[in-house]
């Protein structure tokens, strides 16, 4: 949460000349949270945990600053409480991130019983096989 939190001022005083936007902050800060949740299961290391924190922070700001406005001009939707950019981006890229763990993760980092971390692999199933 720690870099979320961090990108996400970071990106608001990027945007915004200077001055913090303390919506686009706390957005940006709990969408880390949204990100990490499809790994969250997985053994991560902090490095990439921090990375994802970071990604979903740059997506969830850039989007409500961007994407705010051409979803109301063109779509006519109005996104009161920018639930988009809060959940929607930052649940979508990070469940692609999920299935990237899950099918680059080594053997030797779960041991041989994967079935009880990836419970559609168990059953006699590997990577090879399913």
């Amino acid at each position: 949460m720690m870099c979320s939190a961090f990108g996400g001022l970071i990106m608001s005083m990027l945007l915004h000349k200077g001055k913090m936007n303390i919506e686009q902050i706390l957005n940006a800060t709990l969408a880390g949270g949204v990100m990490i949740g499809g790994t969250a299961d997985m053994l991560v290391s902090p490095f990439v945990a921090m990375i994802i924190g970071f990604v979903a922070s740059i997506v969830s700001t850039c989007g409500f600053h961007f994407l705010e406005h051409f979803v109301h001009k063109y779509l006519r939707l109005h996104d009161t409480c920018g639930i988009a950019y809060l959940h929607f981006l930052p649940g979508f890229i990070g469940g692609l991130i999920g299935c990237l763990v899950a099918g680059v993760t080594p053997r030797d980092m779960y041991g041989e019983d994967l079935g009880t971390v990836f419970p559609m692999m168990g059953g006699g199933l590997d990577r090879t096989t399913s």
